[in-house]
């Protein structure tokens, strides 16, 4: 069954966008009043088991994404971590960017247009486009023009099984993006409705539906829509005079979207394809706040994937892959410079505030052929060879006065030049070796060469002991690089940007150190990280010259990692990280880097009073972040915030096995934050944080 439209009418229980704090002081009371007064006693057999699935649980967490074969977690080099939609699902989280703000060392922080940016150990606040690798059923999906995925990290969490994380460079197995990290979202394969609404009429609408035949074929489903309208807020002061500016203007965060998803296969071979349209309004303003929304951003995915997998013998396996995929980017209209200010050419002010919009279409091919061999059970051997096609197929470049239709610009007048391309060939080798029983060793080296950049080689080496049983150590080499995007590379000769002489690839290099402790119930891991990144690329503007991207100074990043997850008291359980950096940006003064914050904390504590019912709170915070650099040389400080989230989940809803209902109150104490604009048109920050209410139902079938 396909529902067609979420766009159906809903009652709402309050007016405006936000409930009073009465309201939700009553709610909270209310969440936990219906939650404690269906507690049954737990019986031994219910903790024993909840003990049970616990430890199934830990020891299921296998991932494939750090070495290209399936293993624990906790076995594998680096730092990867394998998080589960229920769960997620379970403590009120709504979207994949929920998922990673709770991850050690991560947080995600929007851009003047509304995009998010994902900060790692660190690192990401200063770089002008992604630093991570987004792949979606073990396929990348990062755009070719501009590197982005900002869709991926939109997509419900009812659409989703599981999230494998790895932090840290992942290029020595997932090519160029793999800088600080690599995200793999697992689509569901399971049968399912369900509906959620909430605040600022928030709607969505899902269905999963999953079918194998005795014969080994399966057919999948996956289908959602979602949409949400403005939150009410207000941005703050622009960088413009005061008399020409139209700030506080509205934020206009409102969004929607559609993803559809159908996947066939058999024992060897799966075809899948993926279509996923969003829109967003142009958030607080690409350069300054709006007089008033004309457009929205528009953003479309298609993707069709044919993979296969060949087992030739007990030893050897070799699978492929052949890939396509198209999107297409329109961006929100933005005001350059208001009407009455000064141009940076010299022109005499505009009388009349003109809106521009950006946009392009793209496309990737790309074939893999992996071979996995294993000539002794002690030594496996992984070779990988791809071949990737990108092009820019068009770009624009639109001006609109109000009151008058849009005018295309001047042919090469978009940010990318139509016509940009790239062939890309890569060869990928990885040994593991089990040197003994209680000490593994991996090496790996991936070869990119790109056909309008200089070739880059990223390696890898790993150790991991088992000094004693429950611990691990584990000690890591990493390397990672980012190309000049296309966009970067080939901006168009008539357009504002100034094409730049020579570009480097952004290198990444980190070593780090972990401890893990492993036993039922319980894990702790230690991670002590450096990192330093050389030749970051910048969007540079110099008053009166043309901008241009460019290579910048160098960026180390150290820090430490503590990970605790606890059950305690036969029905409670803890999950808590903390992060502690130290970033610093050395073409800073006082060589603080943008955005980074020393202390990043989350904890979620759960709750089991019976089988069928779940208490979660959860908490977020940051310390002090860095900000822009003033004139004067003094740099702005964001305050350190502290979020808190609650969800009620009750499983079997009125004696119904399969039907499931979670109540969550998101942001309990209604905190506002701030965190650095980009680019730096807003002095004071990007405002953020409000009350957010939602409710869920699902029917497994």
């Amino acid at each position: 069954m396909i529902k067609l439209s979420c766009c159906w009418p809903l009652p709402s229980p309050v007016s405006g966008l936000c409930w009073s704090r009465f309201s939700a002081s009553a709610l909270f009371s209310a969440l936990c009043c219906a939650g404690l007064s269906m507690v049954t006693p737990s019986t031994q057999a219910d903790s024993d088991e909840q003990a049970l699935v616990a430890l199934m649980a830990l020891l299921e967490q296998e991932t494939r994404l750090a070495t290209k074969t399936r293993m624990n977690a906790d076995y594998v080099p680096g730092t990867a971590i394998v998080l589960y939609g229920q769960d997620a699902r379970q403590s009120g989280k709504h979207t994949v960017a929920d998922v990673l703000s709770d991850v050690a060392g991560m947080f995600l922080v929007p851009t003047n247009s509304g995009d998010l940016r994902t900060i790692v150990r660190g690192i990401g606040a200063t770089q002008n486009v992604s630093n991570m690798k987004f792949l979606l059923d073990d396929v990348a999906v990062n755009r070719a023009t501009d590197g982005s995925a900002d869709w991926l990290l939109r997509m419900p969490l009812s659409q989703v099984d599981r999230i494998e994380i790895i932090r840290g460079p992942g290029s020595a197995l997932h090519g160029g993006f793999a800088f600080s990290g690599v995200v793999n979202v697992i689509s569901r394969r399971d049968s399912s409705v369900g509906l959620l609404a909430g605040s600022r009429d928030t709607r969505q609408a899902d269905v999963a539906a999953h079918h194998q035949w005795a014969d080994g074929k399966t057919a999948s489903l996956n289908y959602s829509s979602w949409s949400q309208d403005n939150s009410g807020a207000s941005t703050e002061l622009d960088s413009f005079p005061r008399r020409f500016s139209h700030s506080p203007g509205t934020l206009y965060d409102h969004e929607q979207g559609q993803l559809i998803r159908v996947g066939l296969g058999n024992d060897q071979y799966s075809l899948s394809l993926l279509h996923v349209a969003t829109e967003r309004g142009p958030g607080f303003g690409r350069s300054g706040a709006l007089p008033a929304e004309l457009k929205p951003r528009d953003e479309s995915f298609w993707g069709l994937n044919l993979e296969s997998m060949w087992s030739l013998s007990s030893t050897l396996d070799v699978s492929g892959a052949l890939i396509w995929q198209q999107t297409e980017l329109i961006e929100a209209d933005f005001v350059p410079i208001p009407a009455g200010v000064g141009r940076p050419d010299n022109q005499s002010p505009r009388t009349e505030d003109v809106f521009v919009r950006l946009g392009n279409r793209d496309s990737r091919t790309h074939a893999s052929l992996g071979v996995h061999w294993q000539p002794h059970p002690a030594h496996t051997l992984f070779v990988g060879l791809e071949y990737a096609y990108l092009r820019v197929h068009d770009a624009l470049q639109t001006s609109t006065r109000p009151g008058r239709a849009a005018v295309n610009g001047p042919p090469g007048s978009a940010q990318v030049l139509p016509g940009s391309d790239r062939y890309i060939a890569s060869v990928t080798v990885q040994e593991q070796w089990a040197v003994n029983p209680a000490l593994d060793l991996t090496l790996g080296l991936r070869h990119d060469s790109y056909s309008d950049h200089v070739d880059h080689s990223s390696p890898r080496v790993a150790l991991l002991w088992r000094p004693a049983d429950h611990h691990i150590i584990k000690l890591q080499y990493a390397e990672a690089f980012r190309p000049p995007t296309l966009m970067e590379a080939n901006p168009g000769g008539h357009s504002r940007i100034r094409r730049s002489r020579e570009l480097d690839e952004e290198v990444i290099r980190s070593a780090e150190l972990a401890y893990i402790y492993r036993a039922s119930g319980k894990r702790l891991r230690v991670t002590v990280f450096d990192t330093f990144v050389s030749d970051q690329i910048e969007f540079y503007l110099n008053p009166g010259d043309a901008p241009v991207w460019r290579n910048r100074s160098d960026i180390e990043s150290r820090g430490v990692e503590l990970e605790w997850r606890q059950g305690f008291a036969r029905d409670w359980s803890w999950d808590f990280n903390l992060t502690w950096i130290k970033a610093q940006d050395f073409l800073d003064d006082d060589k603080q880097l943008l955005g980074a914050a020393s202390l990043v904390a989350n904890s979620s504590l759960s709750w089991r009073p019976s089988p069928t019912w779940r208490h979660t709170l959860s908490m977020h915070g940051a310390s002090e972040r860095e900000g822009h650099e003033g004139r004067s040389g003094d740099g702005e400080r964001f305050d350190a915030y502290v979020l808190l989230d609650y969800a009620l989940h009750w499983q079997g809803v009125a004696g119904i096995r399969d039907l499931d209902m979670t109540l969550a109150c998101l942001n309990l104490a209604d905190a506002e934050y701030h965190s650095p604009a980009s680019p730096n048109h807003f002095p004071t920050g990007l405002v953020q944080g409000r009350r957010m209410y939602q409710a869920g139902l699902s029917l497994g079938f």
